[in-house]
């Protein structure tokens, strides 16, 4: 089972899955070419033979009117544009939302001018868990065609990972013994498995001599993180954590206290409006009246607790990556705090 947290997906031991977005992030886009190189190619079905990272925002003035931070962005091949969206749930909107980012991602790539070439794509892969049962594929390709196959557009193409389906065949792996699919999506399924299963697929009879020792080393990397008290990387930066914060943490706070405070509100104004009104009105009245109160109380509560996490938070972020010898400058730049309030945290370090 997947559990959500406001940072991170783990299982019942507590133990994160590679899934997670610091983690998944780190060990393929953390800096080790190689690792990046293994995963665009078993993506891609394709050889890659250069690589180059590109900034994963999207500005303001682009899709919705608000930013965006793409999962990764990459040119492969000097001709494929290759964003990749992570989706640890379903949601009826995330396809219309990501659809939406990647056909900016076209419009600004693959018009004529430019760096623009007849062999310019443009590739939007979702690696999803969740998916409506419709999607009954381990991997499904789209492009832009008639009934007749008759292509509309040649150069955009959306690849879907279906971990639910993908993982089915690690969960019936009794059931068999061939292990073809577990060994071609061993880049993946590792992803999604807490600690013992990750031994048991990296020691156990599922992996061809040629994949088993990357896959390996992908397994490592991920129990290493698991083991490690700091495994903060850039790549997920302090905004992202915040908005996750206010987004998830704040309306489920508000979901649960609403109802409480609005009912103890409404109970001790109608006692003294009773006095005053007829007891119909005043109940009626209590009750709204309450509603708008709590509202008010629970969005000044909510804006605290933010506030106070996501001080908290950044001072942990500073110390983490003063601890890795960061100086205060690039700091700074990452995670958008003065030097002066990240001078102050390192005081407290030095004390």
């Amino acid at each position: 089972m997947l559990i959500r947290t406001p940072f991170s997906i783990k299982d019942e031991k507590g133990f994160y899955f590679g899934l997670t977005d610091e983690i998944f992030k780190s060990v393929y886009f953390g800096g080790e070419d190689d690792l990046t190189r293994f995963f665009l190619q078993k993506i891609l079905n394709e050889e890659v033979l250069s690589i180059k990272r590109e900034a994963n925002e999207l500005l303001a003035d682009t899709v919705f009117g608000k930013k965006h931070l793409l999962d990764a962005l990459f040119t492969i091949n000097d001709t494929i544009i290759c964003n990749i969206e992570i989706n640890t749930s379903y949601k009826n909107y995330i396809h219309n939302r990501n659809f939406a980012f990647s056909a900016r991602l076209y419009s600004d790539y693959a018009r004529k001018g430019g760096k623009y070439t007849d062999e310019m794509r443009v590739v939007h892969v979702d690696i999803s868990c969740g998916l409506p049962k419709k999607y009954n594929n381990d991997s499904d390709f789209f492009k832009s065609q008639s009934e007749d196959s008759i292509e509309y557009i040649q150069n955009f193409v959306i690849i879907i990972k279906n971990m639910d389906k993908i993982m089915e065949h690690w969960y019936n792996r009794s059931d068999t013994k061939e292990y073809p699919y577990i060994d071609e999506y061993a880049y993946l399924i590792v992803m999604a498995l807490g600690k013992k299963d990750i031994e048991d697929l990296i020691y156990g009879p599922y992996l061809n001599a040629e994949n088993k020792s990357i896959i390996e080393r992908i397994g490592r990397k991920v129990i290493a993180m698991n083991n490690s008290s700091s495994w903060y990387t850039p790549l997920w930066t302090a905004e992202e954590d915040y908005l996750y914060f206010v987004h998830h943490e704040s309306r489920e706070l508000a979901k649960k206290e609403a109802p409480k405070m609005a009912k103890k509100l409404a109970k001790k104004m109608a006692t003294k409006m009773a006095s005053e009104m007829a007891t119909e009105m005043a109940s009626e009245m209590a009750t709204e009246m309450a509603k708008e109160e709590a509202k008010k109380i629970v969005a000044e509560e909510t804006q605290k607790i933010a506030e106070n996490e996501m001080k908290k938070r950044n001072n942990d972020l500073i110390k983490r990556m003063l601890n890795m010898n960061l100086d205060v400058n690039t700091i700074s730049k990452y995670l958008d705090i003065s030097v002066n309030e990240i001078e102050k945290v390192k005081l407290t370090l030095v004390s």
